[in-house]
């Protein structure tokens, strides 16, 4: 086998190794989750509330009840945040791509704070809703303003709007 066979074989396996590490720690680390709290509660004990709930255990309700339902929320959230920024990373073709330079931040932080200045974000969902409209209408100027001109939109004009867009909602 020659030298350049072998390092592709090896670039090849870096990547699966990669995922079956971070799928372990993954599972250890949801493990200890639910082993941690204001009660403590073993290892065999969580396993058998997986593998064969009890409900008349107490530990075993404390797991499936209220431990088991937060981690589920928060690996949903970690997965929906992570397809978001690679979404928003596909869209604008820019690895780098990330909220604050996209303007996102800003916009959102801008439509809050005027909001609350003149008084009109006091209902419960008052606050997030101003903050994702200010968010998208933000982020909107900066596609509008990428886009126009001679050269079209690219991931460096999109990149420079969003940088100088987010400064100026920021001041």
């Amino acid at each position: 086998m020659s030298a350049s066979a072998l390092m592709l074989r090896r670039r090849r396996a870096r990547p699966q190794l990669a995922v079956v590490v971070l799928t372990l720690l993954l599972i250890g680390g949801s493990l200890v989750h639910l082993g941690l709290g204001a009660r403590w509660i073993a290892p065999p004990t969580i396993l058998q509330a997986l593998l064969h709930y009890d409900p008349h255990s107490f530990d075993q309700r404390i797991i499936v009840d209220l431990r088991l339902v937060r981690l589920a929320a928060a690996l949903l959230t970690g997965a929906a945040l992570g397809i978001a920024g690679m979404l928003l990373q596909t869209v604008i073709r820019n690895p780098l791509g990330e909220p604050h330079i996209l303007g996102l931040n800003a916009g959102a932080s801008l439509a809050v704070v005027a909001t609350s200045a003149l008084g009109l974000g006091e209902a419960a969902f008052g606050r997030p809703l101003t903050a994702a409209c200010g968010a998208g209408l933000l982020f909107g100027a900066v596609m509008l303003l990428a886009s126009s001109g001679r050269g079209g939109m690219t991931p460096l004009r999109i990149t420079l709007c969003g940088v100088a867009l987010s400064a100026f909602a920021s001041r």
